[in-house]
């Protein structure tokens, strides 16, 4: 399982779960922060997955920095 647990200077993230099932690739299983829970389906490797978890990741805190500097203003 990789996961981002919640900092001193990070906002709560989601915890990612990689999963295979047989001749039908590779899932990724995602709980928000809130608990939610989604999966991504049909990678077709395990890199694959885990290069989509590192860009969700990217694009997530992007997201979570542009909400708390508005927040601030």
């Amino acid at each position: 399982m990789v996961s981002i647990r919640e900092g001193r200077h990070n906002p709560p993230m989601a915890t990612y779960e990689i999963s295979s099932e047989l001749d039908r690739g590779f899932n990724v299983k995602i709980i928000g922060d809130d608990g939610a829970r989604q999966t991504m389906l049909g990678f077709p490797t395990r890199e694959a997955a885990e290069a989509w978890i590192v860009d969700d990741r990217r694009r997530s805190h992007a997201e979570a920095q542009t909400f708390f500097r508005a927040m601030r203003q």
